[in-house]
């Protein structure tokens, strides 16, 4: 991403998806050797918000977080509905689809970031910019 700062780089990512829940166990306990590692929903959120912490520091790199466990959208008809708040949409702006088609013919400055908390909802944290400021819509 430093490497090419006119690229957008875009991200998609369910902030509790139960496929990459599976994926990340099946990881630990390959790598871990520990048959038993389970890894919470909350943990996992946790882990995807310290992931996007990091990408933050690229002004070229977005990320559309939504509240949701679904693992896939690009190929799902969720991709004309979801929204930050979750998989069928809901009141949050932008929706899916507009956030990537503005990332794609804006370049790497024309999409923000989108990640919606629920008060209260641990599963539903953003990331903090370098700043230190929270993103959100």
């Amino acid at each position: 991403m430093a490497k090419f700062p006119w690229v957008p780089f875009g991200g998609i990512q369910s902030k509790y998806d139960g496929t990459g829940i599976y994926f990340a166990e099946l990881f630990g306990q390959t790598i871990e050797g520990n048959w038993e590692f389970k890894l919470s929903a909350e943990d996992f959120a946790k882990e995807v918000i310290r992931i996007v912490e990091g990408h933050a520091k690229y002004p070229n790199h977005k990320e559309f977080l939504i509240n949701s466990d679904q693992h896939c959208y690009l190929e799902d008809e969720t991709f004309w509905y979801a929204s930050a708040e979750g998989s069928w949409g809901g009141k949050a702006r932008p929706l899916l689809h507009e956030w990537v088609s503005n990332l794609l013919s804006s370049g790497p400055d024309g999409s923000h970031s989108q990640c919606l908390e629920v008060p209260g909802d641990t599963l539903t944290k953003c990331p903090k910019l370098p700043s230190g400021e929270v993103f959100s819509p």
